[in-house]
């Protein structure tokens, strides 16, 4: 006698789900919908860490369609991240970058030109 038993992995099924709906991203017509239908439902997998789960369920909130392109949050490690005020070094290499060119037109003409 021969018994062949096959469980259904309802875990499993729901990654190969997600991974054809994250693979197939951009080859749908109605792209911002389909968009909020996949991703910004979809739960954390469990085996993430506390830094992963963050920054997946900031992409879950910032997530958008921008001019046919995707825009997301920025994934900070800390959320209130302090810029230090450092125009005046910037001045300065504004200066120098000034001061070189009027040196050397050719130069400042292939910069501009982005040769």
């Amino acid at each position: 006698m021969s018994v062949h038993f096959t469980s259904y992995n309802n875990s499993l099924y729901e990654q190969v789900d997600k991974f054809w709906n994250l693979e197939s991203f951009g080859t749908h017509a109605d792209e911002e919908s389909r968009l909020k239908t996949s991703v910004c439902n979809m739960s954390a997998p469990h085996n993430l860490s506390r830094e992963d789960i963050r920054a997946f369920e900031m992409l879950q909130k910032t997530i958008r369609m921008s001019e046919g392109h995707y825009e997301t949050g920025l994934l900070w490690r800390d959320e209130n991240v302090k810029f230090t005020n450092n125009r005046s070094e910037t001045v300065r290499g504004l200066s120098s970058l000034r001061r070189r060119f009027s040196r050397d037109p050719d130069l400042g003409k292939k910069v501009s030109n982005g040769d």
